[in-house]
């Protein structure tokens, strides 16, 4: 699970927005830093795993996953700039 690569509930691992234009040429990213990225992402499969738990009547995996969303955007919102929080 992608948890397991969270340090601090933010995933640093991955290529993060491994194609953005910066200073040098195009190609690993240069002015995001993965763990910006992929923690929006896992955040997001996250809400997507909350609701098929909700849809399946499994309330104790959406309580749990609910959880994780909080833990992590908390985590998130105190990692990146004020210019990139996720409400």
């Amino acid at each position: 699970m992608v948890g397991g690569k969270a340090s601090g509930n933010i995933v640093s691992y991955g290529l993060g927005d491994w194609y953005d234009v910066g200073p040098a040429a195009p190609g690993n990213s240069q002015l995001t830093t993965a763990g910006v990225t992929a923690t929006a992402i896992y955040l997001q499969d996250l809400q997507v795993m909350q609701k098929a738990a909700q849809l399946l009547a499994n309330q104790t995996d959406a309580t749990q996953f609910a959880s994780s969303i909080t833990t992590t955007t908390n985590a998130y919102n105190t990692k990146v700039p004020d210019q990139r929080r996720l409400v």
